[in-house]
């Protein structure tokens, strides 16, 4: 994989979390961009993504919701 990049996209509204990955991918003639989107709940995402749990104890209680 050549060009990697991530964005991470965090909608407190909808509390989703949006990855969208981007690379090149060499198939023998000529480079592919590929592309792809996961789309997740908050809680879910932070264990995917490694986010500390101070971060999401936050977002929970200033939604006043638990998700984990």
């Amino acid at each position: 994989m050549a060009n990697y990049k991530q964005n991470i996209i965090v909608n407190l509204k909808t509390e989703r979390v949006t990855r969208v990955y981007s690379y090149d991918r060499w198939d023998g003639e000529k480079n592919i961009r590929e592309k792809k989107e996961i789309t997740s709940p908050v809680s879910k995402a932070s264990r995917d993504l490694e986010v500390p749990n101070k971060l999401i104890y936050w977002h929970e209680e200033t939604l006043g919701k638990r998700y984990l």
